[in-house]
C-alpha cells in the first residue's frame, strides 16, 4: 500500500508526544526524512499534512503524525500507534496540566476506551498499542518491537541510545532548559519566537520545543496512582463515578471502597 505515514493517535495524556519522538528516532535510523521537520502545535495543521503526504511518493520521505482524534478505519498509506493509560491517572494529568474543568477531565479519560474499542476494528497488521506502564519501564524490547512494527531493523545498541535519549530525566532536562530560555526573555522583556512557545493567554506561556514538541509541564512529578492528590473527597467520588468501569474494562483495579 506504499505506507508513509505512522499515526499516534491516543488520548492526551498517555504518553503520546514521548511515543512520537521515539517512532521519529527509529525512522531516522532507517535513513529516512521524517517529516514535519519541526513539531506542530495545531491538530488541524496535523491532519491538513495528511492531505500533502497522502500524495506524496517520494519513497525516502516518512511522516510522524500526532492527534487526539478517532481517524477513519480505512485510511490510507498509513499505521497507527494508539496508547493507553489508567483513565484515573489521565483525569487527574490532565486536569493538572490543562487546569480546565473536572468534567472535561473526565470526558477526556471516558475516551480511552471509546478510542481503544474504536482501533479494535482496524486492520491488525497495521495497528501497535502500547501501555502507559511500558513507557514507564522503559525496556529496550518496547524499542525493538516498535521497530519491528515499522519495518525498520535495529540493533540492541541503537534501541538502547534511543531509550537513553527519550529518558524521563532527558525528557525533564529539554523541558527545564527551555523553560529557562523563556523565562530569561521574558523577565528582559526580549522578542519571544513564536515557535518556541504555547500561548495561554496575556503574559502567560509554556516554553515549547519545536524539535520534540514536550513542553512547560509534560512530565509530572505525580507518580502513577496517585491520581487522587489533587481533588477533594467530593470529587473523588465523582470521579469514581464516572470512570470506575471504564478502568475495569481497560484491565486497571476498581476504586471503589
Amino acid at each position: 500500500m506504499n505506507q508513509n505515514t505512522t499515526w499516534i493517535s491516543t488520548v492526551p495524556r498517555t504518553g503520546s508526544m514521548w511515543t512520537t519522538n521515539v517512532v521519529r528516532e527509529i525512522y531516522k535510523y532507517s535513513k529516512k526524512n521524517v517529516l514535519p521537520m519541526i513539531q506542530l502545535k495545531n491538530k488541524n495543521d496535523w491532519l491538513n499534512l495528511f492531505q500533502k503526504a497522502y500524495l506524496d511518493y517520494n519513497l525516502n520521505n516518512h511522516y510522524v503524525l500526532k492527534v487526539h482524534v478517532f481517524l477513519d478505519l480505512n485510511i490510507p498509506r498509513s499505521k497507527v500507534i494508539t496508547n493507553i493509560r489508567n483513565p484515573y491517572d489521565v483525569c487527574a494529568s490532565y486536569y493538572q496540566f490543562m487546569n480546565c474543568d473536572l468534567n472535561l477531565a473526565i470526558s477526556v479519560a471516558l475516551d480511552i476506551l471509546k478510542m481503544q474499542n474504536h482501533y479494535e476494528k482496524f486492520n491488525k497488521e497495521n495497528l501497535f498499542v502500547i501501555r502507559y506502564e511500558e513507557i514507564e519501564e522503559l525496556s529496550i524490547e518496547l524499542i525493538l518491537e516498535l521497530s519491528k512494527f515499522l519495518n525498520v531493523s535495529l540493533n540492541e545498541s541503537e534501541a538502547e541510545s534511543i531509550l537513553e535519549k527519550f529518558s524521563r530525566e532527558n525528557v525533564n532536562i529539554i523541558i527545564a532548559n527551555n523553560d529557562k530560555a523563556l523565562s530569561d526573555k521574558l523577565s528582559k522583556e526580549l522578542e519571544i519566537d513564536p515557535k518556541k512557545i504555547v500561548n495561554l493567554g496575556k503574559n502567560n506561556y509554556r516554553s515549547f520545543d519545536p524539535d520534540t514538541g514536550f513542553q512547560t509541564g509534560h512530565i509530572s512529578e505525580r507518580k502513577t496512582g496517585e491520581w487522587k492528590l489533587y481533588f477533594s473527597e467530593h470529587e473523588i467520588e465523582q470521579i469514581i463515578e464516572n470512570i470506575d468501569n471504564t478502568a475495569l474494562k481497560l484491565g486497571y483495579s476498581s476504586e471503589r471502597k
